[in-house]
């Protein structure tokens, strides 16, 4: 599998089917393993916390899910092949699951139960052992349950760096699979948030949609111009 380092970050250079290809293959693997979705604000964390930094690099699998990174690989002069919605490469896992057994790990209460629900009705042969909410105050037991489940994919739903630091601690305990941090997947494959529409996910702006829908995710919006700076930066001031 091709990577291409993003300013401080390896990232994997696959499309979809090549993403998925990997994960089925890391499914068999005699370890376990987890899978990062970095957009602009968890690339930009990754550059200010060198923490952070080796926890993304550390990751098997690093999928471009945002428009930033790939702006960023355009200036760094590294490009990738296109970004890759973590939305998008859960429902093609969950669409050629076969016989894997999955859990989904994360989200509000009753969310992951749901989104099980809904992926049973469109593929009623899925396995999907476990649903488990977001909310938690201890790490250990939740790994200890994970390991007990001898899942293949883990789809890890807390949210960025959360998820990151979460599946970097753990994947050590685990005898096998591969833990993907999924962000808001939950929630979409649910249906208690909706997906952008496909004109904005055509034209690389859902960040747009998601700011209209959700104010509150203006702050964080911020992020991907700073990311496009530092792009600009390690370009030509090599910083």
């Amino acid at each position: 599998m091709e990577t291409k380092k993003i300013i401080n970050i390896n990232v994997s250079n696959v499309d979809i089917e090549q993403a998925t290809e990997e994960i089925f293959s890391l499914c068999d693997a005699p370890e376990a393993s987890y899978v990062v979705t970095p957009n602009a604000e968890i690339a930009q964390r990754a550059y200010e916390d060198k923490e952070f930094e080796e926890i993304i690099n550390n990751a098997s699998v690093v999928i471009p899910d945002g428009i930033g990174v790939i702006i960023a690989s355009k200036i760094v002069k590294n490009k990738l092949k296109g970004k890759l919605a973590g939305v998008e490469l859960a429902a093609e896992l969950l669409r050629k699951a076969g016989s894997r057994k999955f859990v989904f790990f994360g989200a509000g209460e009753g969310v992951a139960e749901l989104a099980a629900q809904k992926v049973r009705e469109k593929y009623p042969d899925i396995q999907i052992i476990k649903t488990i909410n977001g909310y938690f105050e201890n790490d250990e037991e939740k790994i200890k349950e994970l390991a007990q489940l001898d899942a293949d994919i883990i789809f890890v739903c807390l949210g960025a760096p959360k998820q990151e630091y979460f599946m970097a601690k753990a994947v050590s305990s685990l005898k096998r699979g591969v833990m993907i941090g999924l962000g808001g997947t939950l929630d979409v494959l649910a249906g208690t948030v909706k997906r952008s529409p496909k004109i904005f996910v055509k034209l690389n702006i859902e960040w747009l949609y998601r700011i209209t829908m959700q104010p509150k995710r203006l702050i964080r919006a911020g992020k991907l111009p700073k990311y496009i700076l530092t792009a600009l930066k390690y370009r030509f001031l090599k910083k």
